[in-house]
């Protein structure tokens, strides 16, 4: 791979590590915990959580291929769907079910109105 490639990760690494720092400061100003074993405070609608209903889960994808850009692994992006689909699957569908039972019409229309992705 071309020398560019690596410094295209480089930034698409410090671009995912400065929007995931992003969500971390918006879900602490609506006082609700990171950890998804914690219950939510409050739904979060600004910044990042405006564009993507799993800004978080997003800036890790992006945090992947940053690095296999960077450090020109191949092999990597394979295996990202599968990981995507993990993450998809096992881990956001459950959140947007608790999510749905604990803001109902909110959730709900938050969800009409962003992506869950972007």
């Amino acid at each position: 791979m071309p020398s560019w490639v690596a410094w295209a990760g480089f930034a698409l690494l410090i671009a995912s590590q400065a929007w995931i720092f992003r969500c971390l400061i918006t879900l602490r100003m609506h006082k609700t915990p990171v950890s998804p074993y914690r219950p939510t405070q409050a739904l979060c609608r600004l910044g990042p959580y405006g564009y993507s209903r799993n800004p978080i889960y997003l800036g890790f994808i992006a945090v992947y291929l940053g690095l296999a850009l960077l450090f020109k692994v191949g092999w990597a992006f394979p295996l990202l769907l599968p990981a995507w689909a993990i993450l998809h699957w096992g881990v956001i569908a459950r959140e947007e079910r608790y999510l749905a039972r604990r803001f109902g019409a909110e959730y709900a229309a938050y969800g009409e109105a962003v992506r869950r992705w972007l």
